[in-house]
């Protein structure tokens, strides 16, 4: 089975994320399957980065950085998962980490014809809001 896991980022020990989502890979790797990641909004790369992130497994990945415009990382998306061929793609959703308001519309609605002839999944992280301000329009849509 090909798996591609989508996160916000994956700097080492930066993001939580991103960190259980290599974790995941290299246990998954370990029973066989073929995986990848792809960082849609990498806060710690500067430009964009295809490379093997290694601990006790090798994992590739495609670290796209924040600084992106979404028409750039969606063509960034689209060829490295043409590359894969992906039979399942697993978000692991933090909203923040795709969308600095939380709310990555644009996101969602161009992804998803990209990945119309694959199994998602879907994995939800870290959905709290601000406690302090509960009924702001932002927090009620969240």
């Amino acid at each position: 089975m090909r798996i591609l896991f989508i996160c916000g980022g994956l700097a080492p020990g930066k993001d939580g994320v991103g960190d259980y989502t290599r974790k995941l890979a290299a246990k998954l790797i370990s029973l066989t399957c073929e995986v990848s990641i792809i960082a849609i909004n990498d806060q710690a790369v500067l430009s964009t980065q295809e490379e093997i992130q290694q601990a006790a497994t090798s994992v590739p990945v495609l670290r796209i950085p924040k600084k992106l415009t979404w028409e750039d990382k969606l063509d960034l998306i689209e060829q490295f998962s043409a590359n894969f061929k992906p039979d399942v793609v697993s978000f692991q959703y933090v909203p923040y980490s795709f969308h600095e308001k939380g709310l990555p519309f644009q996101m969602i609605w161009k992804l998803k014809s990209y990945f119309e002839k694959v199994n998602l999944q879907l994995m939800m992280h870290e959905l709290w809001v601000d406690g302090n301000n509960p009924a702001s329009i932002k927090n009620k849509i969240l």
